[in-house]
């Protein structure tokens, strides 16, 4: 299960600036070429050569502004992107990534770091049609170590490069956490992730890019919840139903009128509660009834509410657990906040 950092968005119709500084923490220098991005989006650049950096968005909410460089910890921080708050100025100081090597179990058998690359790669790319065209360009950056429950950890020393010929991205990813839990079949990992596309070779490829990414996106986790929060599940072909079955189960919208829940309208969202599993089926139902996708999820807070934003996101992104299809969805499936506004 993957729990990527997701956020509240929206689409302003004024532009956003956020101007900074990168420096190092332990001298003050200035860092330039960092790169500065909003996690989850085609949005950002690099700092210059007094490490400053200055770029504009239409993009709003709360999204996470991430700073990353080879050698210092990536460093990551909510901002408000929210028209009203414009420009944002942040000094931003970096530090340096040490490792304690005696803290880690680094393999020196190659066969056993391909057998662990093997594993991160199934349950961190993913093992389906999308992930057999989708590559880490810099797997050497990626050690492993087995903790103390013999769940294997992995860690990556610079942002991960992963190019996704299917989709046309290509996506660096700044690997928080990877965990695959001693049964070895379930994973859970955090990361952040910056999207630019590939140069278009061909007009061929470009057609391909569009349908790879409308049927991708199709029956999704975003496509599921943008529909839930739309009052469009039936129109959309999704069903609820009771878990293992195929009755109808109706998700009710939960209304919470605490005033220390700042969840209120201006924030373009919505509240839902679970008490129990249930599976989503996705497909015609009237052409395909029993083949229908079928995923499950299941609520993971105490009272089993989960929140959805406008643009199909979770506010928490571990209120909900995922299995079936939707499990299967991982890094391979990943696309840019700004498709779903298309």
């Amino acid at each position: 299960m993957a729990f990527p950092f997701l956020s509240v968005s929206g689409q302003s119709s004024q532009s956003i600036t956020i101007q900074g500084r990168v420096l190092e923490k332990e001298n003050g220098s200035p860092m330039a070429s960092a790169h500065v991005y909003i996690s989850q989006t085609k949005v950002g650049t690099t700092t210059d050569s007094n490490g400053e950096f200055t770029f504009s968005t239409k993009i709003s909410g709360e999204k996470t502004l991430v700073v990353s460089f080879l050698g210092f910890k990536t460093n990551a921080r909510t901002i408000d992107l929210e028209a009203e708050n414009t420009p944002l100025f942040f000094v931003i100081e970096m530090e340096s990534n040490q490792f304690d090597l005696d803290q880690i179990n680094v393999s020196t058998s190659n066969q056993e770091w391909l057998n662990n690359f093997g594993k991160f790669r199934r349950y961190f790319i993913g093992d389906d049609d999308l992930a057999q065209q989708t590559s880490i360009e810099n797997p050497w950056a990626v050690s492993f170590e087995t903790d103390k429950n013999d769940n294997l950890v992995a860690t990556a020393s610079q942002p991960l490069i992963v190019k996704n010929e299917a989709l046309g991205y290509k996506v660096e990813i700044d690997l928080v956490n990877f965990t695959l839990h001693e049964n070895g079949e379930t994973s859970s990992y955090t990361y952040y992730s910056s999207f630019s596309e590939m140069t278009k070779k061909k007009r061929s490829a470009t057609n391909t890019w569009k349908r790879n990414r409308e049927r991708t996106y199709r029956g999704s986790l975003e496509h599921f919840l943008i529909s839930l929060y739309n009052d469009k599940l039936r129109v959309n072909d999704f069903e609820v139903v009771y878990m293992g079955s195929y009755t109808p189960f109706s998700i009710k919208e939960f209304i919470r009128t605490s005033p220390d829940e700042n969840i209120g309208n201006e924030q373009r969202v919505k509240v839902y509660r679970l008490q129990n599993p249930v599976d989503v089926l996705y497909g015609d139902k009237n052409n395909n009834f029993h083949q229908r996708e079928r995923s499950r999820i299941t609520p993971l807070t105490e009272v089993g509410v989960f929140i959805v934003t406008e643009d199909g996101k979770l506010k928490n992104p571990k209120s909900l657990r995922l299995d079936g299809v939707w499990a299967s969805h991982l890094i391979a499936n990943l696309l840019p906040i700004e498709y779903y506004k298309n």
